[in-house]
């Protein structure tokens, strides 16, 4: 349950603006809700169907593409999911000397334990055809073969064994939090633990980067201080600026990494570092993260803490290419999609725009010798920021949309029916801006 003290405070005050400048970014994309009751872990099939651990439901739910559910009960409360090389779905449960097996014919099985205390937490598909998983309170790993023989791998002596993953490398990684120490292991069974450096802070939640580098939450000590860090795999460990609520972690197919947790939304970027995004949606603890084959983001979050049950998210993100058309402009290389649209009492429509320079342009809306907005996106990189900047020639209802085709955040500004369309000078729209050597924003 998510327990956060927060006081929300809502101003209504008249603007010639109606939404500006928000703490981050919105994100640009197609956010879907999904009922759920308390998730605590998702997977998504290569067919685009999600599957979700629901322990307050016993039960395997199944989203499929077109949004209809199924359940699956299984007897317990499952906790999270594998797939594995066999096609079957695998999961934890909290009760103790038990994994659960999902065929894909939808029957249920129990695996017992050999030993019978043994609460098994966490668990990836191996690089060995095995389903490999911890037993939290044992410090042990366990190995689970196609067919159905237990061996149990003695871990370093600690009080709990978490996340466990498969790294790029071939070899499995596991977290133990307590101890601020992330262990390697071969399929074979030998471990090689690693002490994070002193500040660094608890791992949480690991997951295998592109870049060769398995990467973990760090959570900290600090209430809202968990950022984001990477260990190599000859044991480096570097951390990234940064800080929020994130409690899970996923590589996205374009080589970035999306972080989420209580009102949490952010993604690494290629190349770009970290960017803070709307994390509204996430009203609850984030227990699991999955991306679809079509890079989708998943979410499922538990209850609010105050009577709502958890959800689950699509969240499907908007990074493609700008192309340049006659109602839309592509600033900065194309980075910047930049579109326009205005409405009145009988009518409505999109900005026709004309680009100037690579960063600007202008809209106009009823006749192209009439202007109505300037807009232009600048590489601010003194600040570490992109720079928003538009300016008016009219007193309809307006509404400007910019969105960075880099990160999929989204600024949008809205003018209101009658006033006059006032500056826009946002010196924060968007970030990481870093400069080049020869002086290039990138």
């Amino acid at each position: 349950m998510a327990n956060h003290a927060s006081c929300f405070f809502r101003l209504g005050v008249p603007s010639l603006l109606t939404a500006l400048l928000s703490a981050a970014p919105t994100l640009a994309q197609d956010l879907r809700h999904f009922a759920a009751n308390s998730p605590t872990g998702i997977a998504v099939d290569a067919d685009g169907a999600a599957w979700v651990a629901d322990q307050g439901l016993s039960a395997i739910r199944r989203i499929a593409p077109d949004g209809s559910i199924r359940d699956f009960p299984v007897g317990g409360a499952p906790l999270s999911l594998a797939a594995g090389a066999d096609g079957n779905l695998w999961y934890t449960l909290k009760s103790p000397g038990r994994i659960g097996r999902l065929t894909r014919l939808g029957g249920v099985f129990e695996l017992a334990l050999p030993t019978p205390s043994a609460e098994s937490y966490s668990l990836t598909a191996g690089p060995d055809g095995n389903i490999w998983f911890t037993e939290s309170n044992l410090q042990r790993v366990g190995r689970i073969t196609p067919a159905g023989r237990v061996d149990e791998f003695a871990a370093p002596s600690g009080t709990w064994t978490g996340r466990i993953v498969t790294g790029s490398d071939g070899h499995l990684w596991f977290a133990q939090p307590n101890e601020f120490r992330i262990c390697r292991m071969t399929v074979s069974g030998d471990i090689t633990p690693f002490a994070l450096p002193a500040g660094v802070g608890r791992p949480i939640d690991l997951a295998a980067g592109q870049d060769g580098n398995v990467w973990f939450i760090a959570e900290s000590a600090d209430n809202g201080r968990n950022h984001a860090a990477w260990i190599s795999p000859g044991g480096e460990v570097q951390s990234l600026p940064g800080s929020g609520w994130a409690q899970r972690l996923i590589p996205d197919p374009d080589g970035g990494l999306w972080m989420a947790g209580y009102s949490t939304l952010q993604r690494v970027a290629p190349e770009r570092g970290l960017v803070d995004l709307d994390g509204s949606a996430f009203y609850g603890d984030v227990s699991g993260l999955a991306v679809g084959p079509d890079g989708a983001l998943w979410a499922a979050v538990g209850p609010d803490g105050w009577g709502a049950p958890g959800t689950i998210l699509r969240i499907a993100v908007d990074t493609l290419p700008c192309v340049e058309s006659a109602t839309t402009l592509c600033l900065n290389g194309g980075r910047f999609r930049v579109v326009a649209s205005w409405s009145g009492a009988a009518s409505s429509g999109q900005g026709h725009g004309v680009r100037l320079s690579e960063s600007a342009g202008y809209f106009w809306f009823f006749d192209s010798a009439n202007l109505e907005i300037v807009v232009k996106v600048l590489g601010g990189c003194a600040n570490g920021h992109y720079w928003a900047f538009a300016a008016g020639l009219t007193n309809v209802a307006a509404t400007v949309t910019v969105t960075d085709t880099v990160t999929g955040s989204r600024r949008t500004y809205a003018n209101q029916a009658g006033q006059p369309f006032p500056p826009i000078q946002d010196t924060a729209a968007f970030a990481p801006c870093e400069e080049t050597a020869e002086g290039v924003s990138r």
